[in-house]
């Protein structure tokens, strides 16, 4: 059925999804679910776990496009997951994901083309989710293969590139560091994205966030927070920046 893809609702348990995307999921790497078949392996001793599936690679709000389908698979380790420590749920998640997508001439006529169009992606996310400190970042790459023209066959030549990412981000309740032993009702939340769309040149796009927010039962959540995208060196676009106040009811 519709299901949870190998990366981003795992990284959710680290990142507050109501106050935007994960980064992954925000730069095209894969979608948060997708039709087709999973299962999970849950690791002894606590120490982590292995997911994997195979979808159809178009996200749950997309029909079926290609004969291709999404091979995808991740391991996380959690190697303290056994101590007391602020640093017990510390885990790192090495993943990958094997597709493809079809030549828009694949049908034609007069000179199919049959080749299978690259879409591989790969990487890994570190974590830690603590009330007192919550943090994660990535690293990963996307590589796609595209028609160059899509008009006339004659001209087509298929053209591979590979975008490049790393972010970080951090959720901070500062004043449980000084009382442990209470739940405080506010904190600190920040982020960085680095997004290259093609690691071969200079042009990348700059994603932050920064805010606060206030806990004033355990199942609301209120943040005010800035959010910033601009093109840098280069990159087409126009600079984007908004001031939001988000909520987050759990039911």
């Amino acid at each position: 059925g519709v299901l949870h893809t190998m990366l981003v609702d795992h990284e959710e348990n680290f990142w507050p999804r109501y106050l935007a995307l994960t980064a992954v999921e925000k730069n095209g790497f894969g979608s948060s679910a997708d039709l087709g078949v999973a299962t999970q392996i849950t690791l002894p001793n606590k120490i982590g776990e292995i997911y994997l599936d195979v979808v159809n690679g178009t996200g749950y709000d997309n029909p079926e496009n290609n004969k291709y389908k999404d091979f995808q698979g991740r391991v996380s380790i959690t190697p303290l997951a056994k101590s007391t420590s602020i640093l017990k749920t510390l885990t790192f998640s090495p993943w990958v994901s094997y597709g493809g997508n079809s030549s828009v001439f694949l049908n034609s006529a007069t000179d199919p083309i049959t080749d299978r169009l690259d879409k591989t992606r790969y990487g890994i996310f570190v974590g830690n989710k603590d009330r007192r400190l919550t943090f994660g970042a990535d690293y990963a790459q996307r590589k796609d293969g595209a028609d160059n023209n899509t008009t006339d066959v004659t001209l087509d030549q298929i053209v591979n590139t590979t975008g490049e990412l790393y972010d970080g981000f951090v959720v901070i309740r500062p004043l449980e560091f000084s009382q442990p032993d209470t739940k405080q009702s506010f904190g600190v939340v920040a982020r960085y994205d680095h997004w290259k769309p093609n690691k071969d040149v200079d042009g990348y796009a700059q994603f932050i966030v920064a805010g606060v927010f206030w806990e004033p039962t355990r199942k609301v959540t209120l943040a005010l927070d800035y959010q910033e995208q601009s093109p840098k060196s280069g990159l087409s676009g126009a600079k984007a920046s908004s001031l939001f106040l988000h909520w987050n009811l759990v039911f």
